[in-house]
């Protein structure tokens, strides 16, 4: 019978009768303990023992039970998959214990738009408590991993500490750092070389000109597509330039009767052909309609006289009446 206190206890009777009561009671009180026990086991058919698992997904809170050996195992007995950027304050392979506490913190997706001359929209998954900067530095990766990295860093008009949600917008400015090169010619000389077998008076060129190349290589900062910096950070010669060479003539010229003494003469004592002439004259001063040089290039003076090729070969010694021995140039 229950006593007060709810409990049950088994009074001494007198007889055979009362000895089968009690073993009864005493029977049906460890039949209905056994059962008890048996409907709070905590282990499943296999043997294996079951735990109890704390489970918290950004902030809600669930509670499970499961034999799984693993952490891992556990959450995908009950078909929870992890992304790449989700949390979990455990590792997969830790062992499952009574009462563990496993919290997980979903990732956060985040937009960034990028300004300026390199106008783009890009998307990034990042872990829950991200912050500005640690947008940028997944974007850099990215570029880095798709090839793309170039020399700059993106600029927040705020704090890089500034704290992301899910579906936060930023707007970003691109500062880029680029090298550029140009390049810039190196203007040749000019080389002037006396040179006895000409005569003198005449030149010639003996080798032609050309420019050189000189690079500059700059960096360029630029920030939301205006230059903001330029910085030389080298300069070589790619092209060295060549000079022009100029055979300048000091060979004497031959020597010429006086014009003066010559119409005093009688004229040359051989000749191969008399050719009747006009003869004009010019003057070797500056503005003048016949200021320039020979076709020989000799500079004109008393005794040289300019001819028709055509007519009179350069070279050919003349004797011209009224003025006398000339040198035809």
């Amino acid at each position: 019978m229950e006593n007060s206190k709810g409990g049950i206890f088994i009074g001494k009777k007198k007889g055979a009768r009362s000895g089968f009561v009690a073993w009864f009671a005493v029977f049906a009180l460890f039949a209905i303990s056994a059962q008890s026990v048996t409907l709070a086991s905590p282990y499943n058919d296999s043997g294996y023992a079951y735990r109890d698992v704390s489970l918290i997904i950004n902030g809600e809170k669930f509670r499970f039970r499961t034999e799984a050996a693993t952490v891992g195992e556990a959450i995908a007995k009950e078909k929870i998959v992890l992304g790449e950027k989700d949390f979990i304050n455990v590792k997969l392979d830790d062992r499952i214990y009574n009462d563990i506490k496993i919290e997980i913190k979903r990732a956060i997706k985040v937009t960034a738009i990028v300004e300026g001359a390199r106008a783009q929209i890009r998307q990034a998954e990042l872990e829950s408590g991200s912050k500005v900067g640690n947008l940028v530095t997944a974007l850099k990766a990215s570029d880095a991993q798709s090839g793309t990295a170039q020399k700059y860093t993106y600029v927040y008009d705020g704090l890089l500490t500034d704290p992301l949600e899910n579906g936060t917008i930023v707007r970003l400015k691109l500062k880029t750092i680029d090298e550029e090169r140009l390049t810039a010619p190196i203007l040749f000389t000019e080389v002037r070389q006396d040179d006895p077998e000409l005569e003198a008076g005449t030149e010639a060129v003996a080798q032609e000109g050309e420019n050189g190349e000189k690079e500059f290589v700059y960096m360029v900062t630029m920030l939301d597509g205006a230059e903001t910096e330029r910085v030389l950070i080298s300069e070589s010669v790619s092209k060295d330039p060549t000079p022009k060479i100029i055979r300048v003539g000091t060979k004497p010229a031959p020597a010429l009767e006086s014009p003066v003494a010559a119409r005093n003469s009688d004229g040359p004592a051989s000749y191969s052909k008399v050719i009747r002439m006009e003869a004009t004259a010019y003057t070797d001063v500056e503005g003048d309609i016949w200021y320039g040089k020979t076709a020989t290039g000799i500079k004109p003076r008393v005794g040289i006289v300019a001819v028709d090729p055509r007519v009179i070969p350069l070279h050919t010694n003349l004797y011209v009446e009224g003025y006398g021995y000339a040198y035809a140039a």
